[in-house]
């Protein structure tokens, strides 16, 4: 591989070009492009540019662009530093034509392709849909999960509805969840991946043997059990397995641990004989109990105790493990039927939907290329693109790579792949590694950069040495490590001046206290290592340096592999008072304050719903804790001015939408000011400022109501690989601080000083599923789930993942630009970590599988060395490295210097509000004044019996006759999810649309999905929808009509209105009632207005109306309800409906409904009269909605007197409005 020159080296064919690590890749491409325009007269839009993030097409543009526009200056005579530019215009031919050329593509720069892969591929589908056999209209679909999601429910669902016992108790010590199935499907699911076992027909499990034993065993028991427990005595038992019989000496317990034991025993075998149960486990006594067990722990030279009890026991557990085994195997093999039934279904589900996941884009446009027999399509790319450059090629995949093979391998093209095998670090998001090693062997010329512009001398030198020790530093002899050379030379290096090596490695010392157990414990290394991290920052900050400028906070990272390790040192710094921030610390939806504003926004949604509001108040958004909120939750007033301010905040989400609602929270309950003063405070609001964010816009773009938008949060939540780059979390701050990020997340960047103190952390344990490449395959990447070869493919697994932290450890170091810390030692798991490797091993070719026994012999040789002999082989390192690297102690951190001065906190000088504060705003509301009541009022014998006021009276009655039945939507919950499903289904149903309306279909489909319900609902709701709207609704003059007589001009969906309020007491209102005879309710209203026990003193009275509509001229007011009343529509008979009305004070609720709308109609209608133009009001109890032989069911009907209407208005001190007062009063949502 010879190195690439930038002016000389040929540009024709397929080129790889390896760029290490700092070797100015970037700059490299933007010569290419330059090269390519100025040399082969290519125009911009003939250039394909293809990287692999958003943000890296955004900055690769900008910097092809910086450096035409360097070009023009150079060409026009202006002065350039850039001495590569200068020789590559001087040699390429007369400047006017260069000139020209420049200035013609910086003209068209706009029409330049840079794309990430997949934008690329949508550009392909959308442009050449005739060609790729595309359609027009397919929807991509960013957020794939709520749809594997559900296609897994109901997997779940069918496998384990009739299971077993057995099968299930076993099953789920794998599998325990759905979220676990779609957790595999998501971490491995990939194109043209290979599954093992490939059988995955439903192995057959009987369990009918086993459940003969069980039944043989209990009576055994039975017959035996008081002959059998008395020989476990015996003396010719060992005591380290059945216990002593030694008697305590405690005259309080004289028993002994043979007894204690014996006991055990017998509690749990006579608890699994009475509950019948054959499941497996068994319990651990049928082992203690078992002969073969006995005699093996029998004393030598003495006999076990025999019995048939004993032998059967043996014949027991035989079957139970030869029927976990066979289960065992039906588990491996229902999980390769749920990958292969899952992509069947997806498949479909897209068809039918037209829909396109990303994944879908590239593999669509394979496919299109594979079967693109007349040429036609990669003619049409070939004529349009006549060069490509391909930027982090090593991240590339399979799918990737044959799409740019078959297009522009022709010999016509140039193709210029561009990477790094030694950076391959995104394995878990599809990087394969072993595509880009079967492209660099085909490539035509293969071209390496190593000049090293990032770094200084000494610390270039000190990597080469770390990974120059060993014959193989990644595994494969086809990843060579060449030592990389430095750009930087002379006075213009800058330097620390404490005189540390560029390369410190600091030692962990087993302290003389543990000697004995040979290594520190993981959690106490953790925390020593943190808390040196933050003494050295703090030691490095400190330093004054007038000669070379100090170290500032901004300068350093600390690298971790993992978003828990990054939090360890987070808690250090906090410590230590030194400011740090988190970077890209995974999807903000997997950070704790997802939760807590889910709680937040359930309270909001749902008032009404008390646990939900306790709930939000305990968390840290409302901060309320023990005794403080036991004390707020029993003081009346602070708890209904609390309901009420969620009401309001509930009325602002309806109709001003989310993002709107969510600022008047943040401000009037001073969320913000009380998170900021958590430790992690700047941490916190950022990640809720973020998903709030994240929630508006996709509440915006997809239309979503409260129930969807907080469904949506709850399925991000759970989603296990999120890596949207709009869904990681962002930097808390951008004022000087440490940079705290992932491995991962530092590729690409750099920093003057890194930290990485966690490389001594090894593999973990190496168990099932196996995921590798299979050389024998032409390295096809394969999914072993429990084959008969598990063992050793776990060992070509073990290979690849070692492979893969020493390419981890190489980008961590890498990232350095003046020094670079590691930590090592004789610590946890430290004898599977790369570094191990680079110290014991490395030093043969290690391939297909045989690296397993390697890394187990360095782990056991690891272990067996003393901490002396570990310091001596990294000292022996340190010692060629011509003093770059540094072996150190871990500093101690009895005396940790601090970030910064800690600020007094004595407030004895403050001074002190002293004014009496005013009274607050009240907002009172149909709930508010039902909150506080009590239920000692006598009610006449008329009324409702107190044995139907309780829980009972809504028991769903069951009924023989089909007629009289509501049907399945009976077995609908009921809650308040359910109340807000039918809410929002009803608000945009077009009652009007014709009963076969594809559209109410779809509505109520996707209305299902979002709320999390099962799809097999969607029948009985659109039969109960169609009820709805066919019931005849009579109003007070005898005429009759329904629903889908009213079209959406005649609607009004949730009118929200705020009235001003007078002074009112529950009695006044109950005096207002008293004065009025109602029709429906006769003279039971004031008795049952003096259960309610509130006074007001002004403010505004609040309210939602589900819907206003007007037929015939007049207006009526609906309420939907959607109580279960029973199962028959008996139960939803008018009388019936009115003991619901009064118990559950919704005639309070109808006449505040019908003095709000009165208000309204008197604000915009000059010539409206009560009389003439209110029809009435209607709580719709949807389930029971029928008309059947002449009666109708689920309707309440009510027309208040307009008397009584204008006596409540004065009883509440509501003024008579003006038409000015319309949009101040009202909200409406049209």
């Amino acid at each position: 591989m010879q190195p690439f020159d930038a002016i000389q080296s040929p540009i024709n064919g397929t080129c790889l070009i390896e760029a290490g690590a700092g070797t100015g890749k970037t700059h490299t491409i933007t010569t290419l492009v330059l090269r390519l325009i100025l040399e082969e007269a290519l125009l911009p839009e003939q250039i394909l540019v293809v990287t692999f993030t958003t943000a890296a097409t955004a900055e690769l543009r900008d910097r092809v662009r910086r450096r035409l526009q360097d070009a023009r200056h150079i060409l026009q005579g202006r002065s350039s530093g850039d001495a590569v530019l200068g020789a590559l215009l001087d040699q390429g031919g007369p400047r006017e034509i260069a000139l020209a050329r420049i200035e013609d593509a910086l003209a068209n720069f706009d029409r330049m392709p840079v794309f990430t892969i997949h934008g690329f591929c949508h550009r392909v589908l959308n442009e050449m849909a005739f060609e790729t056999g595309n359609g027009f209209d397919a929807e991509l679909v960013t957020d794939a999960w709520s749809i594997i999601q559900g296609l897994a429910d109901d997997f779940w669902r069918r496998t384990w509805f009739e299971a077993s016992p057995e099968l299930m108790n076993v099953a789920f010590k794998t599998i325990k969840t759905p979220e676990d199935l779609v957790q595999l499907y998501s971490r491995y699911a990939m194109p043209d991946l290979k599954i093992l076992p490939d059988s995955p027909n439903s192995i057959p499990v009987s369990n009918a043997v086993f459940r003969e034993r069980c039944a043989e065993t209990r009576q055994q028991w039975d017959q035996y059990r008081d002959t059998v427990l008395p020989m476990l005595a015996t003396p010719n038992l060992k005591a380290n397995i059945y216990g002593s019989l030694d008697r305590p000496v405690s005259p309080d317990d004289l028993r002994s641990k043979r007894d204690e034991k014996i006991d055990l025993w017998r509690h749990q075998m006579d608890r699994w004989v009475q509950s019948s149960t054959s499941g497996l486990p068994l319990p651990d006594a049928l082992t203690y109990l078992s002969q073969t067990k006995l005699d093996a722990s029998a004393k030598k030279g003495t006999h076990a105790p025999q019995n048939p009890f004993f032998v059967g026991c043996d014949r027991l557990r035989e079957e139970a493990q030869r029927l976990e085994m066979a289960i065992q195997q039906w588990v491996i093999a229902w999980q390769v039927r749920f990958f292969n039934v899952i992509d069947e279904q997806l498949a479909r589900f897209k068809q039918d939907n037209q829909v396109l996941f990303f994944d879908d884009l590239l593999v669509l446009v394979r496919n299109a290329l594979r079967q693109d027999h007349t040429g036609q399509l990669s003619g049409m790319l070939r004529s349009r693109y006549r060069a490509v450059l391909i930027d982090e090629f090593q991240d590339t995949d399979p799918v990737q790579y044959e799409i740019f093979k078959t297009l522009f391998t022709t010999g016509e093209h140039r193709m210029f792949l561009i990477g790094d095998p030694k950076q391959s670090i995104y394995g878990f998001r599809g990087a394969d590694i072993i595509t880009y090693l079967k492209a660099a062997q085909s490539a035509g010329t293969r071209y390496t950069l190593t000049q090293n512009w990032r770094s200084t001398p000494d610390m270039v030198h000190a990597v080469n040495v770390l990974f120059g020790q060993c014959k193989y530093p990644f595994v494969w002899p086809n990843i060579a490590f060449r030592p990389a050379t430095a750009a930087l030379a002379g006075s213009s290096v800058p330097s620390i001046p404490d005189g540390l090596s560029p390369l410190t490695i600091w030692f962990l010392d087993t302290p003389a206290k543990e000697k004995g157990r040979g290594k520190v414990t993981k959690k106490t290394a953790s925390k020593r290592i943190g808390a040196a991290v933050a003494h050295e920052v703090a030691r490095l900050v400190g330093m004054a340096t007038p000669e070379k400028g100090d170290v500032a906070f901004r300068d350093m990272a600390v690298l971790v592999r993992t978003n828990r390790q990054a939090q360890e040192i987070k808690r250090c710094f906090a410590a230590a008072s030194i400011p740090a921030v988190v970077y890209n610390a995974g999807s903000v939806f997997h950070r704790p304050e997802a939760l807590d504003l889910r709680r937040v926004l359930d309270a909001v949604a749902d008032p009404a719903a008390e646990t939900a509001v306790r709930t939000a108040l305990t968390t840290p958004f409302f901060g309320q804790k023990g005794d403080a909120l036991d004390f707020n939750l029993h003081t009346p007033r602070w708890w209904e001015n609390l309901l009420d301010r969620f009401f309001h905040y509930r009325a602002l989400w309806i109709e001003n939408g989310f993002i709107r609602m969510f600022r008047h929270l943040l401000v009037n309950e001073q969320i913000a000011v009380r998170l900021l003063k958590r430790p992690d405070g700047e941490r916190y609001v950022t990640n809720v400022l973020h998903l709030a964010e994240l929630m508006h816009q996709v509440s915006v773009e997809r239309g979503l109501g409260m129930g969807e938008l907080i469904q949506w949060l709850n399925m991000q939540r759970l989603e296990p690989y999120d890596t949207a780059d709009a869904h990681q979390t962002r930097l808390e701050s951008d004022d000087d601080a440490v940079t705290i990020l992932t491995i991962h997340k530092s590729k690409g960047l750099e920093f003057p000083i890194v930290f990485c103190p966690f490389v001594w952390e090894g593999l973990s344990s190496i168990r099932p599923p196996a995921l590798f490449h299979d050389a024998d395959q032409d390295g096809r990447r394969i999914l072993d789930l429990g084959s008969t070869e598990i063992e050793r493919h776990m060992a070509r697994m073990a290979e690849e993942q070692m492979a893969e932290a020493l390419r981890l450890l190489y980008v961590a170091v890498t990232r350095a630009k003046l020094r670079c810390y590691l930590t090592w030692g004789k610590l946890p798991s430290a004898e599977k970590s790369a570094m191990a490797y680079l110290m014991h091993a490395g030093h043969d070719s290690l391939t297909n599988g045989r690296l397993w026994p390697q890394l187990q012999a360095m782990a056991n040789a690891f272990l067996k060395q003393d901490s002396t002999s570990h310091r001596r082989d990294i000292l022996d390192l340190a010692h060629r490295s011509d003093g770059t690297i540094a072996v150190i102690d871990l500093p101690q951190t009895a005396d940790q210097p601090s970030g910064k001065k800690k600020q007094p906190t004595s407030v004895e000088n403050s001074r002190i509000f002293r004014r009496p504060a005013k009274p607050p705003w009240k907002i009172a509301s149909f709930s508010s004044f039902i909150h506080h009541r009590h239920d000692d009022t006598e009610i006449p014998e008329e009324g409702l019996d107190r044995e139907e006021m309780g829980p009972d009276r809504f028991r769903v009655t069951e009924t023989g006759d089909p007629s009289q039945s509501i049907g399945d939507i009976g077995r609908f919950e009921a809650s308040a999810r359910a109340g807000l499903f039918f809410h929002e289904l009803l608000e945009k149903i077009d009652f009007s649309a014709a009963t076969t309306d594809a559209q109410w279909l779809r509505l109520v489909e996707n209305r299902i999905r979002h709320y999390g319900f099962d799809h097999h609902w969607r029948e009985p709701i659109m039969a109960m929808l169609q009820r709805v709207i066919h019931t005849p609704l009579q109003n007070h003059d005898g005429s009759v009509y329904a629903l889908h007589q009213v079209s959406p001009k005649q609607r009004l969906n949730e009118l929200a209105f705020h009235l001003p309020l007078g002074a009112v007491t529950a009695a006044s209102l109950g005096q207002a009632f008293s004065a009025c005879r109602q029709p429906v309710f006769q003279d039971r209203l004031p008795i049952l207005m003096n259960q309610l026990d509130f006074t007001l003193s002004g403010g505004y009275l609040k309210g939602y109306i589900d819907l206003v509509l007007r037929h015939d001229h007049r207006y009526f007011i609906v309420d939907w309800k959607s109580n279960l009343l029973g199962g028959a529509f008996e139960d939803y008979r008018p009388s019936r409906l009115a003991e619901v009305m009064e118990t559950d004070f919704y005639f309070l609720q109808y006449h505040l409904y019908t003095l709000a709308l009165d208000q309204y109609l008197r604000s915009c209608c000059p010539d409206y009269s009560y009389q003439r133009d209110f029809g009435g009001i209607y709580y719709l109890f949807i389930r029971g909605m029928r008309s059947f032989a002449g009666s109708t069911t689920g309707v309440f009907f009510d027309r208040p007197a307009p008397e009584l209407i204008q006596d409540l208005r004065r009883t509440l001190g509501i003024p008579s409005a003006t038409v000015n007062d319309l949009h101040q009063t009202f909200n409406i949502k049209q």
